[in-house]
């Protein structure tokens, strides 16, 4: 069957006739002399004009199961037809976890273009592969948490832990009788599943600090013994917390600051100077505060006028001047280069 027939047969051409097979609605009427018949989809017309004397000159190697009535022009395409009658489907896609299977190797490769366009984002520390670039950040993040292979057993706790002994402190919440214990200051109303806990916030209200770093010429004070110790480390220049990003090498002391390091390499800057005008963005909390200090130093200067006629904006700093302007007058000719001389 020429694709020009079905065509001439559909409804864009206009041709309607009687209807047959497909009586009761607006078909595809079949195009051979003699025969009036239509159908109301275009594959059933299809199948149809296999019956003709004419296609089947051109299509010698008919399906014998009765009802099907397909034909083809080589024994071959006739057995592939034939697979899709027994539910054969000996192509296997060899993408882990896909598992889908095909009657020809055609629609097998059909299928992995789908592949090969899919996940094309890829982690560089594990190489794995993701659909959107949300997935990936997503799963970035876990190659900079430490691993925390001490889970509660407790029912419906999820918590987990670095440490066994941080697991044991949990498991006593768990099974603890007795009442909290809250503090007794003012306006405060923090309660601690252990008294020793609740000892050292108290010292946030009075002020002591017991536990003195004895490196030298240091002086620092802390409220608890682990506080002191992990000061310590940078004393020790004890980095046990590394970037597993290849090339970075970077190392901190504390896991927070490895966590907060991670954000620079997920290519955004959600940390945002709250400053009017001037709309920076940092990738690193320590990277804006930083910035912030420019800001603070504009405080006591002399404020800068927009030097647009029409608007009347002050500014503490001709950095938020020139955002301004740019922002609210870039199309005036001319203004942004007399900002630069």
């Amino acid at each position: 069957m020429d694709k020009e027939d079905v065509e001439a047969a559909s409804p864009a051409g206009g041709r309607r006739g009687p209807q047959g097979p497909g009586s009761g609605a607006p078909g595809y009427r079949c195009p051979e002399p003699q025969c009036a018949l239509s159908f109301a989809k275009k594959h059933q017309l299809k199948v149809h004009l296999l019956t003709h004397g004419s296609s089947q000159g051109r299509r010698p190697f008919k399906c014998p199961l009765d009802g099907c009535g397909w034909a083809f022009t080589t024994s071959y395409k006739l057995k592939r037809h034939l697979q899709s009658h027994d539910k054969l489907r000996p192509f296997g896609c060899p993408v882990g976890g896909c598992g889908k299977k095909f009657t020809t190797v055609y629609n097998l490769k059909a299928h992995m273009k789908g592949h090969e366009q899919e996940n094309l984002f890829k982690c560089e520390v594990c190489s794995e592969r993701f659909p959107t670039h949300a997935k990936l950040s997503s799963h970035q993040r876990t190659h900079f948490e430490p691993e925390r292979p001490y889970k509660c057993d407790f029912p419906g706790c999820e918590k987990t832990f670095i440490t066994v002994s941080a697991l044991f402190s949990h498991n006593r919440a768990h099974f603890r009788e007795q009442e909290l214990f809250s503090c007794s200051f003012p306006g405060c109303s923090k309660q601690y599943d252990k008294a020793c806990r609740l000892k050292i916030h108290l010292r946030s209200h009075t002020g002591e600090r017991p536990f003195i770093c004895d490196s030298d010429s240091c002086g620092w004070t802390f409220t608890s013994m682990s506080k002191l110790l992990r000061h310590k480390r940078k004393h020790d220049d004890d980095r046990r917390f590394t970037c597993p990003v290849e090339g970075c090498g970077k190392s901190f002391t504390r896991a927070e600051h490895l966590k907060g390091h991670s954000i620079t390499h997920l290519g955004t800057k959600p940390f945002e100077c709250p400053v009017e005008g001037c709309c920076a963005r940092f990738s690193a909390r320590s990277s804006l505060y930083i910035h912030s200090k420019k800001h603070l130093q504009d405080v006591g200067a002399p404020k800068s006028r927009c030097p647009v006629s029409s608007c009347n904006r002050l500014f503490t700093s001709k950095h938020s001047m020139k955002a301004h302007v740019v922002r609210q007058h870039s199309r005036r000719p001319g203004l942004l280069g007399l900002l630069l001389s």
